[in-house]
């Protein structure tokens, strides 16, 4: 099993250092653009600046690594399944979150801080379990404790998925 997550971790850190290769070529796409727009001016001191850039790959895997939540997720991207909005007090209810990239592709992987919270309208809010499938998608098991109307949030480090929080009825 950790031969498949050093392999897990390698593909995501393979996807997160070509996002930083196409952010480097955006920024050297961007660069140009401003030369163009910018060639009629004269500069007194040179005449053609050059900036150039080196990465060392490895460097930056290993500070990827060590840093720890650099992720291909999109929490505004990723989506949730509620079978029903009204629960019954007591009654446990599994709602399966679909983590997506930034292209609102599906993600074939976990590994991410997942959080939930039940809150019912103007008391303290309960943490949900939050169990990671392996595979992209999470299921969040929720028991209200109490009657009345309630707020799920779902966030993926600390930022809400699309919709959160969501209005339950109990």
């Amino acid at each position: 099993k950790s031969s498949e997550e050093a392999m897990a971790k390698e593909v995501r850190l393979s996807i997160q250092l070509e996002g930083i290769q196409r952010l480097l070529e955006t920024m050297s796409h961007f660069s140009y653009n401003l030369q163009q727009q910018f060639s009629d001016i004269s500069l007194d001191l040179c005449e053609s600046p050059n900036i150039s850039v080196e990465v060392n790959t490895d460097t930056l895997a290993t500070m990827i690594t060590e840093f720890g939540c650099v992720s291909d997720t999109s929490p505004s991207n990723s989506t949730v399944v509620i079978p029903r909005n009204r629960l019954a007090v007591g009654t446990e209810m599994k709602v399966k979150m679909v983590s997506r990239d930034i292209r609102g592709q599906e993600l074939d992987h976990g590994g991410e801080v997942v959080r939930s919270r039940l809150t019912p309208v103007g008391k303290r809010s309960i943490e949900c379990q939050v169990t990671d499938n392996n595979d992209g998608t999470y299921f969040v098991s929720v028991t209200p404790q109490q009657s009345g109307q309630h707020k799920l949030s779902i966030t993926i480090h600390g930022q809400d998925i699309q919709g959160s929080p969501f209005d339950l009825s109990v």
